[in-house]
């Protein structure tokens, strides 16, 4: 497995959830597995790469270092797993074709900007991988998976948090979220 890129040692990350969609390069096995933003240009210069944690540019105004106050620059990360539900769910329910394809938390450094559902920060790297629906149908899972442990870490089902997606990658409800919003909510409180 690969090393997986660490904040400096002096610091604890900050620890996010996001959404991916994946892409694959190559036209015939063995397939290289990327990242992509859900929800934003699925372009492969916009992949996260595998074993690098990059910084942050602003595509707006690239001379200010990420997160810039007052602008959307920065890996962005939502506080919970039931704050990343709420935003997953509403995009893949307007646009079917769409479902995030892996869920998982990201650890975040360097300059972190703390708001009401989660962070911008100036660097990003996944800390835990799980499949979701979503998926290409022409894409096994298994193949999938162990094509992203190119990022460095064993990557499981979204069933292991409890959480079932549906062919489209929209996310069903579950008690297992109401306990986690409990958990957010005295998370949040404690940051303010």
């Amino acid at each position: 497995m690969r090393r997986i890129p660490r904040p400096p040692d002096a610091l604890e990350p900050v620890v996010g959830w996001r959404a991916w969609t994946v892409a694959l390069r190559g036209a015939k096995p063995p397939y290289e597995y990327f990242l992509l933003p859900f929800g934003g240009p699925h372009v492969i210069d916009r992949a996260w790469q595998a074993g690098v944690a990059v910084p942050a540019i602003c595509t707006l105004t690239p001379s200010h270092r990420p997160p810039w106050p007052g602008c959307g620059c920065g890996y962005w990360a939502l506080g919970s797993l039931v704050e990343l539900m709420d935003v997953v769910r509403p995009v893949v329910t307007m646009q079917p074709s769409i479902g995030p394809g892996v869920i998982g938390t990201v650890n975040l450094w360097g300059k972190v900007a703390i708001h009401e559902r989660g962070y911008r920060a100036e660097y990003a790297y996944p800390k835990e991988l799980f499949i979701a629906g979503g998926l290409d149908p022409h894409l096994e899972r298994t193949f999938v998976a162990s094509g992203l442990e190119r990022y460095g870490m064993r990557v499981r089902a979204a069933e292991d948090l409890g959480l079932v997606f549906d062919q489209r990658g929209c996310p069903g409800s579950h008690q297992r979220l109401a306990r986690n919003r409990r958990v957010r909510q005295r998370r949040v409180d404690g940051h303010r």
